[in-house]
């Protein structure tokens, strides 16, 4: 059996001090030694520098990170050349952001089951500071992923909830892929939202661990969900590594990964991640960088409680904003919805663009977008090849300029 050792990294609510800054455990069955005696352990960093030096030199160390800094979900793009969905993956994360995009690193993956894109995105800022503090204990895990995918895949209709030991935080999964984390306090307000926004398939089925389900149902009045079947199962963790996507790609892949590829291979990989980059940013526009953080955190609290006024209580504004955003790109797949509109819009944009895309706003059903063009051909001929594809589309607003057209283009869903 392959030795695996999972190295995790203690989100905030999670940590029980501050001096038990990580976490670890060894996959079910791997035979590593003494190193590893007893279950799940707390530490810190010199701590867990120990473990490591009493690991057998081929033990596959995999990094676990907080599933509350991480986005996970799944969306309908059309294109299938992987540079193309590498194009359209921005208008679809843009709209569950409550951080910077620029900011991000993002990894997509087609689904070959669902049929969908699965899109994993981390600050990079926080994915690169885990790793160092690593790197300067001389660990360097091979893979990482959130901390949600220990658990298994459950069956279609059916919600895991799992307290984390030593600490008010559950991990929480209700599809291949789609998963989160929280502290205990904000199931109440958060379980039934998922539940109302989650429909394809509706959750009808709650597992838990038995040894931790009074702590979780003492937190969540389940008597006013009775959509939900409340089951038990002792163990969630799957015997394998886990399987979900891979965040240690693209610039933070290993160097013993790529250590046998020719020098010349090493530019084009840096120029491939420029030109990523130098795309995501070009569509999604110019950020302002030079905003202070209290400023940022500020903004994000007032439009949260604007976007989401049904949830009471506000511990992290920009994890709990993901979380909402999430449910509703979750809830977009295969409705009218946000996504029904992007996809049109983006299905009808040409390469290289002739237009100008310079904002979104998406309310109630109708996506009105923004855009700069040349000359108002460019522009009709957009809305009418919107309209060749089924969409129903219009320039609501055009104004002539010195360097071209500035317009407004409506997309509406049928009926409206």
């Amino acid at each position: 059996m392959k030795k695996v050792f999972y190295i995790t990294c203690a989100a905030p609510v999670g940590k029980p001090d501050s001096s038990s800054s990580w976490h670890w455990s060894a996959a079910p069955g791997a035979d590593i030694g003494a190193a590893m005696d007893t279950g799940l352990e707390w530490g810190n960093t010199s701590q867990l520098q120990a473990v490591v030096a009493e690991l057998p030199e081929s033990t596959h160390l995999v990094l676990l990170l907080p599933s509350e800094h991480i986005l996970l979900t799944s969306v309908d793009i059309p294109a299938r050349q992987a540079a193309q969905i590498r194009q359209a993956a921005p208008f679809a994360i843009e709209e569950l952001l409550a951080c910077d995009p620029a900011r991000l690193h993002v990894v997509t993956r087609r689904n070959p089951e669902t049929g969908k894109v699965d899109i994993a995105g981390i600050d990079r800022k926080f994915l690169k500071a885990r790793l160092d503090e690593l790197k300067a204990l001389d660990i360097t895990p091979r893979e990482a992923y959130a901390d949600v995918s220990r658990l298994g895949v459950p069956e279609p209709g059916t919600i895991i909830i799992s307290k984390q030991n030593g600490c008010d935080r559950v991990l929480l999964r209700w599809g291949a892929h789609q998963g989160t984390a929280m502290s205990t306090g904000l199931l109440a307000d958060w379980l039934p939202l998922l539940l109302q926004e989650q429909t394809q398939p509706a959750l009808s089925r709650l597992l838990l661990d038995p040894g931790k389900a009074q702590q979780i149902m003492s937190a969540t009045d389940f008597e006013n969900l009775p959509e939900l079947e409340v089951t038990y199962r002792a163990d969630f963790h799957p015997a394998d590594p886990v399987a979900g996507i891979n965040l240690l790609s693209g610039e933070f892949r290993p160097a013993a990964d790529v250590a046998g590829q020719q020098n010349w291979y090493k530019p084009l990989i840096l120029a491939a991640a420029a030109l990523v980059l130098f795309i995501f940013t070009a569509a999604l526009g110019q950020y302002r960088d030079s905003l202070q953080l209290d400023n940022l955190n500020a903004a994000i609290e007032s439009t949260f409680r604007e976007a989401f006024p049904a949830v009471q209580r506000i511990e992290d504004p920009m994890i709990q904003a993901r979380q909402q955003l999430a449910l509703l790109g979750d809830a977009g797949a295969g409705k009218d919805g946000f996504l029904t509109r992007m996809n049109e819009f983006a299905g009808a944009l040409k390469q290289p663009a002739a237009v100008q895309v310079n904002s979104l706003d998406y309310r109630e059903s109708r996506l009105e977008v923004k855009l700069h063009a040349a000359n108002i051909g460019e522009l009709e001929a957009l809305a009418e090849s919107i309209r060749r594809q089924g969409g129903d589309a219009a320039l609501s607003s055009a104004s002539l300029g010195e360097k071209g057209v500035d317009a407004r283009l409506l997309l509406t869903g049928p009926g409206l």
